[in-house]
């Protein structure tokens, strides 16, 4: 019985890609809320959104389409 490990590498890739993406949304959106509107919620609000993108996006890239 042999092992497909290109897939497990895909896998992997794919959910450090995934990780790397999701930082940098969530890291831009709290440094914009910092530096442009500290007191506000401007940035904040754009949160879920944001996420709701993030996991349109996730979930499309893995369907292949």
């Amino acid at each position: 019985m042999s092992v497909d490990t290109t897939r497990s590498v895909d896998e992997i890739t794919r959910i450090s890609r995934d990780t790397d993406l999701l930082t940098a949304l969530l890291s831009g959106l709290a440094s914009q809320q910092l530096a442009n509107d500290p007191d506000g919620d401007r940035w904040r609000r754009l949160s879920r959104e944001a996420a709701e993108m993030f996991v349109t996006h996730v979930t499309h890239d893995r369907r292949g389409s």
